[in-house]
């Protein structure tokens, strides 16, 4: 099963009463990999009022071979648009720039009484960008 296929909404799955989650398989990371994680909360350790998550896969050239985004929220929401819009390029701020606002443009996003969804998309637009270019940054120096 997929992991966007396991989420439902907030702090729900398809486990069932009574079911157990027992595995979870992570790939191991290629090399020249990077991640960033990155959120908004109004105090430490309050639930995000945003989020993302980033890997970046350099090839030999130093070109993005590989781009992940997932951005918190009911479920997690993974844009393959952006990441698409990254690959085979060189990594640089005008192309995380552009990166992020293709995967906000039509990111779907609450408002209830701690942000309203605009400021949730603007933030998401912010973090993304911020997130790949740590990602990036520290794929340059995995090896």
């Amino acid at each position: 099963m997929k992991t966007a296929d396991f989420f439902v909404t907030y702090m729900t799955t398809l486990l069932e009463p009574g079911e157990l989650l027992v595995e979870i398989r992570v790939p191991p990371v290629a090399p020249r990999t990077g991640w960033s994680f990155q959120e908004v909360s109004r105090r430490h350790g309050d639930f995000a009022l945003a989020g993302v998550a980033t890997m970046v896969t350099l090839d030999g050239a130093g070109a993005i071979q590989e781009a992940r985004l997932c951005f918190t929220g009911p479920t997690p929401v993974r844009p393959s648009k952006a990441e698409q819009v990254m690959a085979s390029q060189k990594p640089s701020e005008s192309l995380f720039r552009e990166a992020a606002r293709v995967a906000t443009s039509d990111l779907e996003q609450d408002s209830d009484i701690h942000a309203s969804a605009d400021y949730r998309r603007s933030a998401c637009e912010a973090l993304a960008r911020r997130a790949l270019a740590e990602s990036a940054n520290r794929a340059t120096v995995a090896r």
